[in-house]
């Protein structure tokens, strides 16, 4: 999309894919204002970075989104718009370069759901791991003093019958 806006912020130039995206003619978008065509919150954006080419003298690279005039449409632009000077070195317009990056913008969002839905799940295994360890820790802990006690438990009465055992077996002699 290749445009030039004359200092009064008007249209003196769009090419063809500038009057597709317009669904215009040139000479319907050639003296018109953004706000003819976009929605003002996008009319007023595109002038804030007109405003900085023409009397700032800027070379503004910048993502723009545009949202047409009946809110019907929304697309994602790389816009680079740089001042076109006379012989004098004065501005008179500026010419701006746009690549429709919608489908990019859109590819990444649809890129962070998935991060962001891949790091929840990685959260929930990662707790779910540690609830376990700690389970298998707990139970382990169980079984130890489980087996301290029935060695103990086993060992006394085994020791009096080991002990009853060897005094029969003087006795018998």
């Amino acid at each position: 999309y290749i445009y030039i806006k004359g200092s009064d912020y008007r249209y003196q130039y769009a090419n063809r894919r500038v009057c597709e995206l317009f669904g215009r003619a040139e000479e319907d978008i050639v003296g018109y204002e953004d706000a003819e065509f976009f929605a003002s919150e996008t009319a007023a954006k595109l002038r804030v970075n007109d405003r900085r080419v023409i009397e700032d003298a800027e070379r503004v690279v910048d993502e723009e989104l545009n949202t047409s005039l009946d809110g019907s449409l929304t697309s994602a632009f790389l816009s680079i718009k740089i001042p076109l000077r006379d012989s004098s070195g004065t501005i008179y317009a500026l010419c701006g370069i746009s690549t429709d990056i919608t489908m990019r913008k859109q590819a990444e969002a649809e890129l962070q759901q998935y991060r962001d839905h891949l790091e929840a799940l990685v959260a929930s295994r990662t707790t779910e791991l540690a609830e376990a360890k700690e389970a298998a820790e707990a139970a382990s802990r169980a079984k130890s003093t489980f087996l301290a006690n029935m060695s103990h438990e086993i060992r006394t009465p085994m020791s009096a019958i080991i002990g009853l055992t060897h005094l029969l077996q003087k006795e018998v002699r």
